[in-house]
Order: structure tokens, then C-alpha cells, then sequence
């Protein structure tokens, strides 16, 4: 994280004099939805953070984005097991984990194209996180509908459940029956 603001601050003039161009690398774990290393997951939020951050201070002559890579084939992954990758890669819609260069391809446009973009971090990570299934779940008490919230169910064991308008439900009913239809 302070190289990532150290190289920033030192190339400044420079990269506005030249209408240059910053790209930080995050992670999916980023999103705090990984849990493998607390202090990595938390640096790489942070340089998210810096990434919009920069984006604000150098413009409007600096573009500053960060890409947000997914599990990708590396030298680090590759001591993984091959149960474990295989996890990973169906954790996302096109079912397999990401080669290097298809992220070199997003950093390679953020850096000589994409003149509009700034300020955002791109996710590559062919679409982990949308593996979930769906139910509509209704919360019935009395024989009275009184919530109705969507859930979502991921296949790594995640739940995210809307939020009702009626916070303390459960507190005012001494029965409730939730509905699975």
C-alpha cells in the first residue's frame, strides 16, 4: 500500500505534465469476502481506497484505476490442490480460474485506452459471486403476510438476506411460520 502511494507521489508531475495513467492491482479479496488472510484482504481494500482516492487528487490529467483479479493461474496458486482450484473455478460463472493475461489485457487497456475511466477498480473475475441460488422466502404470522424478503443462497454457504421494514419481526410475534414455497 505506501509503495503503490510513494510511486503515486513521486510521479505526479510527471504523469500530469504527460496525461499518464495509474493502475493498482487489488483482489477479490478485497471485497472482504475471502477469508484467507486478514492483513492481505485488508491491504488490498485499502489500496481500493487509494485507487478512488488518487483518482479524486490527480485529476483531471491522471486516469487512476485499479483491475480486482479473481483466482488466477500463478506460481502461488499453483501449490493449491487440484481440489481446491477446481472449487474456486466453480465458484464463478465461466467455471474456471483466470490466466495471467487475461488480466494483463484489462491492466494494458486501463493503462493506453479507456480515457474515460477513472476512479473505479475493475473486477476480472469471471463473475464470482453470481453462482447463488434463488428463494423467495415469506415470513407469515397470525395467518397475515407481514414480510416478504428475497434470499439468496451461494455455493459457498453464504446467505444474504434483504432487509425487512418490520427490524424487530420476531420480538412482536410470539409464532411465526417462514414459508419455503
Amino acid at each position: 500500500l505506501m509503495s503503490a502511494f510513494y510511486c503515486s507521489k513521486v510521479s505526479e508531475k510527471y504523469l500530469k505534465k504527460n496525461f499518464g495513467a495509474i493502475v493498482n492491482v487489488t483482489s477479490i479479496s478485497s471485497n472482504g469476502k475471502r477469508g484467507t488472510s486478514i492483513p492481505y484482504a485488508v491491504s488490498k481494500g485499502a489500496l481500493k481506497t487509494l485507487t478512488s482516492s488518487l483518482a479524486k487528487s490527480f485529476a483531471p490529467n491522471v486516469r487512476v484505476n485499479a483491475v480486482s483479479p479473481g483466482f488466477t493461474k500463478s506460481r502461488m496458486t499453483s501449490e493449491r490442490s487440484e481440489s481446491h482450484i477446481n472449487k474456486m473455478a466453480k465458484q464463478t460463472l465461466l467455471k474456471r480460474i483466470a490466466e495471467p493475461e487475461e488480466i494483463a489485457e484489462i491492466i494494458f487497456l486501463l493503462c493506453v485506452s479507456g480515457s474515460y475511466i477513472t476512479g473505479e477498480t475493475i473486477n476480472v473475475n469471471g463473475g464470482h459471486g453470481y453462482n447463488y441460488w434463488h428463494l423467495q422466502v415469506s415470513i407469515r404470522a397470525e395467518a397475515s403476510l407481514i414480510a416478504s424478503s428475497t434470499v439468496w443462497l451461494g455455493n459457498n454457504g453464504w446467505w444474504i438476506v434483504n432487509q425487512s421494514s418490520y427490524p424487530n419481526l420476531f420480538n412482536k410475534f410470539n409464532k411465526v411460520d417462514i414459508e419455503i414455497p
